[in-house]
């Protein structure tokens, strides 16, 4: 008896303790929030919140108010009775102190960043739903996604896309030798559900990223594995499925994390299904028959058939499939030595290339097959960060990658026997060196350097499909091979000499040097039977940021360096019907200079406008314009008349453009949004219209927040743009990308829903344009999804 009252007498502290404890949750997941300042109005009580987000708060004088604070939530006041008690807070909708990497490669907070920045964190993502990491970008309402197909997404960046804008993911680059000037879907790669954030730099990004980065960067950080931070090990596994109407999508996902003091492993998996899409059937008379699939082209009995189409609002043709995994390790040996390792893999099913499965030839269908193959990429990552500080840094990051991936694109006419494979195997090695070091007050240095190394291998064949019979075809890239190799190295200088005023100053030297061999002779005779190019390039930029109460405003001058890669320089391909590109030796570089300024004003901590408007100069813009080959400007090319074409450097351009954003946290349960992005560009040397200018477009949301709830209602926009406006060959795809008006205005309304049923389970629900509304996407070779029911199941076991 005496031993249980001894128990019950050392206990009653840490009952009394416990009984004395405030919980701090986030409002819509109802989860803990660490690190949140408690104190009393009069402050002569604080404290913070632990991990568990719980505080004992023993020592604060009951029937007092407190006041609870944390960076990412708007501030609270409550009522501390001495009794155990649980407290909302609200994440805000914008901040300043938010981390973002982009700005410098280091983690800072975004009021320091020169440039405008759009961070998207992984609970952002989780809501939205997005089938691909290219609607992540897309859903921000201030980045246009370009489509070809239903497996596709270029996004488009101050009047740049595909290879001018730069991938980078975990500090790897992943733009390779073969990234086209055309749309690309290499953004889809990426599992949008291993994302931890995603962060878009607008404007050149060259200084930090090297080349690539004339229009922005998108930046990807995927789920690091967390230690423990004690000898006892701790583990997490979160699970979903889900299911969209539109596309008949099922993704199913799992990921499981295992961390103890000095070791940690992180493991994701995702597959997803996409079968054939259906867009809206809300048109407008002014669309006609545009964008309707009214037949289908089959093999029947040994012939290619042109069918009726029973449901004209379904892309037969157009689904796909993908699968993606991650596996991280982490070794922290001491607190100033940490090892990652990652193995990412992804791999695309067949992907239709829908916009040349919709086109005609004298009634008929152009071609009975063309997709994209199986498209595995595979990258290993080898991380080294050092934080103990000596003469030369205060902190050091290393970074060592190989990549491979292979493409191949396979086509058939149609009542052709003949099918064509082209596949290109591209092999990179990189290495990163990025060094901090703070010099005196006020003062530090951002350096390093990249080293980089492409081989690309690049085959073709010919298939009978019929009688079986290989033959030879023309590769896309020169077949003797092709080697890219790019040395670089940079330094920034950021000073603050207050806490309201940030400068930044930085330079980047860029050494770049290509090589292809041409050895096919059989399908054309060039002049030349080698492409070399040797380049370098100075890049820099000068930015400062003043903070003065509730205004902000940053500037910037900056210039970008994009060097021409295989794509650019050395391909073969009809790019379009009667349209061939061919190589051009003569290619140079392309340079952009831009003048960005941005102004904000916050009122009463709850309403912030933010507005940005930029000028870029572009010299020696590449662009596709009409060439000859051997003195022709047409020749015969897989049985076609097409007319020659070639990238060239056009002359200069300009690009002009504002990006206008609200956000208002009216109270704890209801927050507003909206913003607008308007783009103008033309190359002044020829007087044509520049090809990646979206439109003005935008998006406008209301967000409801209650206790275990998330509700979103927002609109998607976007204006019209003439054919006038487009480049001559934009406005050959008149009645695949572009209506006879070119591109049509349009709008959504979409409504999306979770609920944190249990502290294991979260239930969400969406409808993406509700009223099922028939529109095109500018640029794109698809139509948009018709109203898209998504639901979908997550647990954290």
């Amino acid at each position: 008896m005496k031993k249980y009252a001894m128990l019950l007498w050392f206990s009653m502290p840490f009952c009394y303790v416990y009984a004395q404890s405030l919980t701090v949750l986030d409002k819509q997941e109802v989860k803990p929030i660490a690190d949140a300042l408690v104190y009393t109005v009069d402050q002569t009580h604080q404290t913070f919140t632990d991990a568990k987000g719980q505080v004992n708060l023993s020592g604060f004088p009951t029937n007092t108010e407190v006041i609870l604070q944390h960076p990412s939530y708007l501030t609270q006041r409550f009522l501390w009775k001495g009794e155990n008690a649980n407290v909302l807070l609200s994440a805000k909708s914008y901040s300043l102190d938010e981390v973002v990497v982009s700005g410098s490669r280091w983690e800072e907070t975004q009021r320091d960043i020169t440039n405008q920045v759009v961070k998207i964190k992984a609970r952002d993502i989780a809501f939205d739903n997005p089938a691909t990491t290219a609607d992540v970008i897309a859903n921000t309402g201030e980045v246009y996604v370009q489509k070809s197909q239903l497996g596709g997404g270029s996004p488009m960046l101050r009047g740049f896309s595909a290879n001018s804008i730069l991938l980078v993911i975990d500090g790897v680059r992943m733009n390779n030798a073969i990234y086209r000037s055309g749309n690309l879907q290499n953004s889809i790669s990426v599992d949008a559900n291993q994302l931890e954030s995603a962060e878009v730099l607008f404007g050149p990004g060259s200084v930090l990223f090297g080349s690539d980065a004339l229009g922005g960067v998108i930046n990807f950080t995927t789920f690091q594995p967390r230690f423990s931070g004690e000898e006892k090990s701790v583990t997490e596994a979160h699970a979903f499925v889900r299911y969209a109407s539109a596309y008949r999508e099922r993704t199913a996902h799992v990921d499981f994390s295992f961390g103890r003091k000095k070791l940690a492993f992180a493991t994701n998996l995702t597959y997803s299904s996409f079968g054939d899409l259906r867009t809206g059937q809300n048109r407008a008379n002014k669309y006609g028959d545009f964008g309707l699939r009214n037949w289908t082209a089959v093999r029947f009995n040994g012939r290619d058939t042109m069918l009726a189409n029973t449901n004209p609002h379904m892309m037969w043709g157009s689904g796909y499939d993908q699968f993606n995994i991650q596996q991280k390790v982490s070794y922290q040996p001491n607190k100033n030595l940490r090892l990652d390792y990652g193995l990412y893999y992804a791999q695309t099913g067949d992907v239709p290339r829908y916009d040349r499965l919709v086109e005609l030839r004298n009634g008929m269908p152009r071609s009975a097959e063309w997709y994209y193959g199986k498209a595995p990429w595979l990258m290993h990552r080898l991380g080294l960060h050092l934080t103990k500080p000596i003469r030369a840094y205060d902190e050091a990051k290393i970074v060592l990658a190989y990549q491979h991936l292979e493409e191949s694109r396979v086509n058939r006419n149609f009542d052709n026997f003949w099918r064509r494979t082209q596949t290109e195997e591209v092999e990179v090695l990189t290495s990163n060196f990025d060094f901090k070091k703070h010099l005196q007050k006020g003062w530090e240095v951002y350096y390093g350097g990249e080293w980089l190394i492409n081989t690309v291998r690049s085959t073709a064949s010919r298939e009978n499909i019929e009688t079986g019979v290989i033959d030879y075809a023309a590769t896309r890239y020169p077949n003797g091979g092709s080697e890219v190799m790019s040395s670089s190295a940079y330094g920034q200088v950021v000073y603050k000499p207050n806490e309201q005023i940030t400068w930044s100053a930085g330079a980047r030297y860029n050494y770049y040097t290509l090589a292809a061999s041409l050895t096919d002779t059989i399908t054309f005779q060039f002049p030349f039977d080698e492409i070399g190019l040797n380049t370098q390039a100075l890049t820099g930029s000068v930015g400062m940021v003043y903070n003065l109460d509730k205004w902000r405003l940053n500037t910037s001058l900056s210039s970008g360096y994009r060097a021409p890669n295989v794509d650019d320089i050395a391909k073969v391909f009809d790019s379009e019907p009667g349209t061939l590109i061919v190589p051009n030796d003569e290619l140079g570089p392309e340079y952009s200079y831009s003048a960005e300024v941005g102004i904000s004003r916050t009122f009463a901590e709850r309403f912030t406008l933010t507005g940005n408007v930029y000028y870029t100069h572009v010299r020696d813009a590449i662009e596709r314009r009409n060439f000859t080959y051997q003195g022709e400007d047409s020749v015969v090319f897989d049985g076609v008349l097409s007319r020659v074409t070639a990238n060239v450097n056009a002359g200069n351009a300009y690009i002009f453009g504002f990006t206008l954003h609200a956000l208002a946290d009216v109270n704890e349960w209801l927050s507003l949004s909206a913003s607008a992005t308007y783009t103008e560009g033309k190359d002044r040397t020829n007087d044509i219209p520049l090809r990646h200018i979206p439109p003005f477009f935008g998006q406008a949301a209301a967000v409801f927040k209650a206790q275990g709830w998330r509700t979103e209602l927002y609109t998607n926009f976007a204006g019209n743009k003439p054919l006038s406006g487009l480049p001559l060959e934009e406005q050959s795809k008149v009645g695949i990308n572009y209506t006879e008006q070119g591109t049509l205005s349009w709008a959504t309304l979409n409504l999306k829903t979770s609920y944190q049923a249990k502290p294991w389970l979260m239930v969400q629900l969406g409808v993406e344009n509700i009223f099922d509304t028939f529109y095109h996407p500018f640029a794109s070779g698809i139509s948009a999804p018709g109203r898209n029911v998504i639901l979908t199941l997550r647990a954290t076991l």
